[in-house]
């Protein structure tokens, strides 16, 4: 009966060797996954609101075109009814020493550009 028992503990102890490395291998694949999934939504989110504010400024167009209603800064009516959209907590970094570039001034720019 003791032999038996030496050998289970033996064959546990092997199990349990034979399991930490899988198990810290699971633990990376979460980890990268819910990485992975920020992004995502982080992704999602900057393409949503830019998607937005490009009908916004569409919208401005139309009633420019349809109506003559001539709106002298569109970037502030756009901020002012849309103030959580100034709020991003998103960087954009050309590079790593670069230094953070606002969110909110990248739009700006962007719509100054394509938009207004």
């Amino acid at each position: 009966m003791m032999t038996i028992r030496i050998h289970a503990t033996k064959q546990t102890a092997l199990q349990i060797d034979t399991a930490e490395p899988q198990i810290k291998n699971a633990e990376i694949q979460i980890s990268n996954a819910n990485t992975q999934i920020t992004q995502t939504k982080q992704q999602n989110l900057f393409i949503n609101r830019l998607a937005h504010r490009k009908e916004f400024f569409e919208l401005l167009k139309t009633l420019k075109k349809e109506h003559s209603i001539i709106f002298a800064n569109k970037i502030k009516i756009y901020h002012w009814l849309f103030p959580a959209h100034l709020l991003d907590p998103y960087n954009v970094n050309a590079s790593e020493n670069a230094k953070p570039y606002p969110l909110a001034n990248l739009l700006a720019e962007y719509t100054k550009n394509h938009f207004l």
